[in-house]
C-alpha cells in the first residue's frame, strides 16, 4: 500500500541527503535524485535540511549570496579551531549566522511551524587530533517543538 502525503500549502525541496532516519548514527548519501526520479521533503525533515547545508556552507563560498553560510568551516581552515571551548566559541557563531538565515527565509516565505526555526543546540561532539577529524552532534527544533538531532560531519582536517 502506497504511502500518500497531504502537501497542500506547503513549499517542498528536494531531498539530497538520503537514507537518514530519525535514530542511530549511520552513513547518508549526498545526492539529488533517486532512482525512481528524485525525492521531496517537508517539515522538520526539510528544517533540518536547511540547517545543516547552511552549517556546512562556508560562508562567502557562494558568488550570488556571499551572506550565505556560516564560518564554522572557516573556522576550521584558518586553524581557529584547537581545542574544546573553541569548538563551543565557533559553533556559537556559526549557529547564530544560520539562525538569522532561516529566520529570513521563514518571514518571506510563512512557513508553517514544523518547518520554522525554533532553535539548535549542541548536544556533544568529538575532536580528535590523532584522526584530525570533528564531529558534532546537534538538536535542531522546530517552532512547532519537532525535533531531530543530527551529526555534522565537518570535511575540513583539523590542521
Amino acid at each position: 500500500m502506497a504511502v500518500v502525503t497531504d502537501y497542500t500549502g506547503r513549499f517542498v525541496d528536494l531531498l539530497i541527503f538520503e537514507g537518514v532516519k530519525p535514530a542511530d548514527e549511520q552513513r547518508i548519501r549526498l545526492g539529488l535524485s533517486g532512482n525512481d526520479g528524485g525525492k521531496i521533503v517537508a517539515g522538520i525533515q526539510k528544517l533540518v535540511q536547511s540547517y545543516a547545508l547552511l552549517f556546512l556552507t562556508e560562508r562567502g563560498s557562494i558568488g550570488v549570496n556571499p551572506t550565505q553560510g556560516a564560518e564554522f568551516i572557516a573556522g576550521m581552515r584558518q586553524s581557529r579551531i584547537q581545542d574544546e571551548a573553541d569548538v563551543l566559541s565557533e559553533f556559537t557563531l556559526a549557529n547564530e549566522l544560520v539562525r538569522q538565515q532561516l529566520a529570513l527565509t521563514a518571514n518571506a516565505q510563512d512557513l508553517p511551524d514544523d518547518e520554522t526555526f525554533d532553535s539548535a543546540t549542541l548536544e556533544n561532539f568529538s575532536l580528535d587530533h590523532e584522526s584530525s577529524t570533528i564531529r558534532l552532534s546537534v538538536k535542531v527544533i522546530s517552532l512547532a517543538g519537532t525535533s531531530r538531532d543530527i551529526i555534522l560531519p565537518v570535511p575540513i582536517a583539523i590542521r
